[in-house]
């Protein structure tokens, strides 16, 4: 952009397809998420653990983005339309430290790169470390929020999840 113009952006999505150009998928690529679609990531780890980096613009202006995990054995509605409708039933907000979300503004956005490398220093941080400890189906099941695993304990989902891995087990 020349002379101090800015370029509007609307939409999350029409961030991302700025951002891709400044190598914001291909950086989580590198860090083993693919892109989904929209602004979800997603990489496959450990005990069969579906790691998530769920990114979302309100009004246009404010981008932020969730981390959270889910396995296949824990609720089957939420799988069959994953990545859409995933719940947070662990994580929370991606930000420098433990789980302190981080905004972005987007609306008016000169530098898509500056925010794209930043995205990319804020994940390489907390939200990395966190996702690279959540590789075993038991701290999994010790990440989730505490109603989340009671329900679930009484619904005797925890038991699938722990004796679910490896697959063929």
């Amino acid at each position: 952009m020349q002379n101090g113009e800015y370029k509007k952006l609307t939409t999350g999505i029409q961030f991302l397809r700025e951002a891709k150009k400044h190598g914001l998928v291909d950086n989580l690529a590198d860090r083993g998420f693919k892109h989904l679609k929209g602004l979800y990531f997603y990489r496959f780890y450990g005990e069969g653990i579906h790691q998530l980096i769920l990114g979302s613009a309100s009004y246009g202006e404010n981008l932020t983005f969730d981390i959270t995990c889910i396995v296949d054995e824990i609720d089957s509605r939420y799988v069959r339309n994953f990545p859409i409708n995933v719940p947070l039933l662990c994580g929370g907000g991606f930000g420098d430290e433990y789980f302190t979300p981080e905004l972005w503004e987007i609306a008016t956005l000169d530098n898509v790169g500056e925010i794209s490398q930043s995205i990319v220093d804020v994940f390489d941080g907390f939200p990395k470390k966190w996702f690279d400890s959540v590789s075993t189906r038991q701290k999994f099941v010790d990440e989730l929020y505490p109603h989340i695993r009671e329900k679930y304990e009484e619904s005797g989902a925890i038991k699938k999840v722990l004796s679910g891995w490896p697959k063929n087990a």
